[in-house]
Formats: structure tokens, C-alpha cells, sequence
């Protein structure tokens, strides 16, 4: 979570890498997939002359449109995608000093996509297919010092969206269904020790819909275990509520790691200050 937590089936571009498993938010589908759209430059990076190290960076694309359909052949899944993109705009930045890391990011989008994802591969089964339009924004915060941390999320969407989700692979486990028209506010928060994350969400519905999802995947971009769930409904006014668990085996690792060479350090310093206590006592004879 470094930063980065609901829903496992979704593709939302800034949701998904800030949160790690957040699904219906923003962008609606994985803008990492969106070949199409400019990507951002490298990050401008500044320091300051109070020792305050900043780095950011921003992208606005759109509009923009396009179909495309792949396989399935050679093992490899089929997709069919399609999208009419009137803008993403996004723009995130970090600020550092020693331990301590402040990050944060926005991102707003509006348009229409679809996608469909299907067949039987090496990896195992995978059967998805999405379709949103609407408008949707994010705002992201987080703070963290050393091998701990905080973060907070709302986002906001208005449009209609629709998925049904089954994927059951070596790296992934997921299952879950949406459908929902109307208005969407959600606050998310958790915390982070060692590389553990959990967190928890909550969403305020005005229109139609229903959602349940739950599972469980292995993100490739990061290489963090991610455990979710989610549930809500809405027949004019309702809401829904999610839990969202990560866990970063490199930051798991480093933690550790401190941990044992701080016990080291604290075994050779019991062991310097047994050393001279008994060269005071035998000075003492």
C-alpha cells in the first residue's frame, strides 16, 4: 500500500495503483491499459533549502477514441475494447525529508469505455467484461515515516456502470458483479505497518444499482498481495462498505531486516556495557 486499496476486479487508473485495490473508481477501466492516451513525463524533481526533496508530475489527454480486438491464440486471452475518452487529467506529487514522505495525487475523467476480457490460458480462466460512462475524480493523501503509514481517498462519480467478473489464475483469484446508474461518493482510509496494510471504505449511493465482490491477487506492477471485499446496494438511496488488505513482501523484507540489525545493535551494546562493568569490578579486586 505505500501508499496505494478496493475492489480486485476493477480497472480504475489512479484507484488501482493508489490504493492497490480499488476497482469502481476512477477512470472506470486501467488506464495503464490505455495505450492510446499520452503517457507523463519523467517527474520534475526539486529540493528545497529547508531539505525538503519535492517530485511531481502532471497529464492531461483526450479526447479521444478507439476499438480494438485481440486473440485468443497461443494461450493468450482474448480482449475487446472500445473507448470514447473526452479528457483524463492527472497530477501527483511526493514530498520528502529523511523518514518522512508526504505523497498525493489527483485525477479526473470523463468518457465511456468498454472492455471484455476472456478464455482459458496458461495462467487459468479469465472471463470480465466492464462498461462505464460518466464522469469520475479522486484525491489521494498519504504520510509516511519509516515503516509506517496513513492514508485517506474520496472520490466521486456520476454516470452508469456495469461488470461481471471471473478470474481464477496462479497470481489471482477474483469474482463479483456491478450494476449501478446514478451519483457516487466514497471515503476510504487505512493504515500501514511493516509493509501490512488495512483499510476500509464506504460509499454513499443516490440511484439504482447493487455490487458484491471478493478476492484475492498478486499485483505485477508492485508485487504486493492484495485481499479484498466488497458489498452495497441501492434502490434510490443507499450506500455500500469494503475492507481492503495489502501486503508488500519487499517492504515486509526491509523491515524485518531493520528489526534484526536493531537487536543486533542492542546486543553489541549489552555486550560493551557488560564488558566495562566488569572491568570496573575487577579493578575493584
Amino acid at each position: 500500500m505505500s501508499g496505494r486499496a478496493a475492489e480486485l476486479n476493477s480497472t480504475n487508473p489512479a484507484s488501482e495503483r493508489m490504493s492497490g485495490m480499488d476497482g469502481g473508481g476512477l477512470g472506470g477501466f486501467n488506464a495503464r491499459e490505455v495505450g492510446d492516451l499520452a503517457k507523463a513525463g519523467a517527474p520534475e524533481v526539486a529540493t528545497k533549502p529547508d531539505g525538503w526533496i519535492s517530485a511531481g508530475k502532471t497529464s492531461v489527454t483526450g479526447p479521444d477514441v478507439g476499438f480494438t480486438v485481440t486473440g485468443p491464440k497461443y494461450g493468450k486471452e482474448g480482449t475487446v475494447k472500445a473507448y470514447a475518452d473526452l479528457f483524463h487529467a492527472t497530477a501527483d506529487g511526493t514530498l520528502t525529508r529523511g523518514d518522512l514522505k508526504l505523497s498525493g495525487i489527483a485525477d479526473v475523467y470523463g468518457g465511456a469505455r468498454g472492455t471484455a476480457n476472456f478464455g482459458f490460458t496458461g495462467e487459468g480462466l479469465v472471463a470480465k467484461a466492464e462498461a462505464s460512462a460518466g464522469i469520475r475524480a479522486l484525491a489521494e493523501g498519504r504520510a509516511e515515516y519509516g515503516h509506517a503509514g496513513a492514508y485517506g481517498r474520496v472520490e466521486g462519480f456520476v454516470g452508469g456502470e456495469a461488470a461481471v467478473n471471473l478470474k481464477a489464475t496462479k497470481n489471482e483469484l477474483t469474482a463479483g458483479g456491478k450494476a449501478f446508474a446514478g451519483a457516487k461518493g466514497t471515503v476510504a482510509g487505512g493504515v500501514e505497518v511493516a509493509g501490512i496494510s488495512f483499510g476500509g471504505t464506504a460509499e454513499g449511493w443516490k440511484g439504482a444499482g447493487a455490487e458484491a465482490w471478493w478476492g484475492f491477487k498478486k499485483d505485477e506492477e508492485t508485487g504486493e498481495f492484495k485481499l479484498g471485499g466488497k458489498a452495497g446496494l441501492a434502490p434510490g438511496l443507499g450506500g455500500a462498505l469494503g475492507v481492503e488488505i495489502a501486503v508488500d513482501p519487499g517492504k515486509l523484507a526491509d523491515a524485518a531486516g531493520d528489526a534484526a540489525h536493531a537487536v543486533g545493535d542492542t546486543v553489541d551494546a549489552v555486550g560493551d556495557a557488560a564488558g566495562s562493568a566488569k572491568k570496573i569490578v575487577t579493578g575493584w579486586f
